[in-house]
């Protein structure tokens, strides 16, 4: 798993993140989408990002945790 930030609210480093995968319940043009959740243990922050398989899914979900206001890119 590439490396995460600390959580966005409380700072929280990545050992108190729980990261967990399911299938999404319905099918979207013929294909199940895996679902990537990331949660901080500390305060329940949480970013959940689909993709066709779990890499793809804990990528957008990684993207979407390191994602910062203000950051280009």
């Amino acid at each position: 798993m590439a490396e995460l930030k600390p959580c966005p609210f409380c700072g929280s480093i990545e050992e108190n993140y729980t990261v967990t995968f399911k299938r999404d319940k319905r099918k979207v043009f013929g294909i199940y989408y895996q679902i990537c959740k990331i949660q901080c243990d500390k305060c329940t922050c949480t970013i959940s990002q689909a993709g066709h398989t779990n890499e793809l899914a804990e990528k957008n979900a990684i993207a979407m945790w390191n994602r910062r206001a203000g950051e280009d890119g």
